[in-house]
């Protein structure tokens, strides 16, 4: 996270007729999507586009892939060479049958966050 603490950072958002505050020096908003999940919600996104700020600045630090580097470093165990893998007995493996068509893909809906947020910056 950016340490942001010499400057006052809180912000009403307006947002489908409901009103958020974000509060970026605490990292929060008052939706709790934001403390929940440690990445930054639309209300808070709509915030640091108006403040011309890096969203990925805000993230919380367990995103990080050092962090995960460092979570996962004597957990993995490395696999042996395909030559030295214990021979399958008494399985026999057959090809997969003629596979079924794939239906056609549906194009998703994009989804744009924090687009249709309204900032208005309030004393609190």
């Amino acid at each position: 996270m950016v340490d942001i603490k010499g400057k006052k950072w809180v912000c009403s958002v307006e947002h489908d007729a409901e009103s958020y505050v974000v509060n970026l020096n605490q990292g929060s908003c008052s939706c709790k999507s934001w403390e929940l999940n440690g990445i930054p919600c639309p209300h808070s996104l709509a915030m640091l586009r108006e403040k011309r700020l890096n969203p990925l600045n805000f993230v919380h630090d367990y995103y990080r892939t050092e962090y995960l580097r460092i979570t996962y470093e004597h957990t993995f165990i490395a696999t042996k060479e395909e030559d030295m893998w214990e021979e399958a007995r008494g399985v026999e493996i057959k090809a997969p049958g003629k596979q079924q068509e794939r239906q056609p893909e549906i194009q998703k809906k994009v989804r744009t966050w924090g687009n249709n947020c309204k900032v208005s910056w309030k004393s609190f």
